[in-house]
């Protein structure tokens, strides 16, 4: 079972987690947003357009969180990209349950799509750290050993 290093948890530690990760959600975003739009702008629909673009942020995301947010030197394995993908899925999941609730309220689809970014991030963030690449945690741990 898995138990996080308590200097991986101070409010530093996590807090400079949280900038990176969000450096690289914002890189994604801006990706994610664009792509979206322009298929949405092309008429494709809501739901697929919404999978296409968050499908293009998938691999630099993977890359860029395993090497600068969590700093990772592990090589990635099958197993951590596996675990990705089930956090990209749970975030994505979070994310189209509130875009599908902002349309079904009235809400323009621009705008859900907008409201559900933070929430797929929050959800992103916490599974990475957890989950994902927690591994980094251990080896960061007995590199300071």
């Amino acid at each position: 079972m898995y138990t996080p290093d308590p200097g991986t948890l101070s409010l530093k530690g996590v807090s400079v987690q949280l900038l990176r990760f969000g450096f690289v959600g914002a890189l994604n975003t801006v990706l994610t947003l664009v792509a979206i739009y322009a298929l949405m702008s092309m008429k494709v629909n809501l739901y697929v357009a919404n999978a296409v673009g968050y499908a293009c942020g998938v691999a630099i995301s993977f890359t860029l969180n395993l090497r600068w947010t969590f700093r990772s030197n592990l090589r990635p394995s099958l197993q951590m990209v596996v675990r990705f993908l089930i956090a990209v899925g749970c975030a994505y999941f979070a994310n189209l349950a509130v875009v599908h609730a902002g349309v079904r309220n009235g809400i323009s689809p621009y705008v859900s799509q907008l409201l559900g970014m933070p929430v797929y991030t929050l959800c992103f963030f916490v599974i990475s750290k957890f989950f994902v690449f927690r591994s980094s945690d251990r080896a960061d741990r007995n590199r300071t050993k």
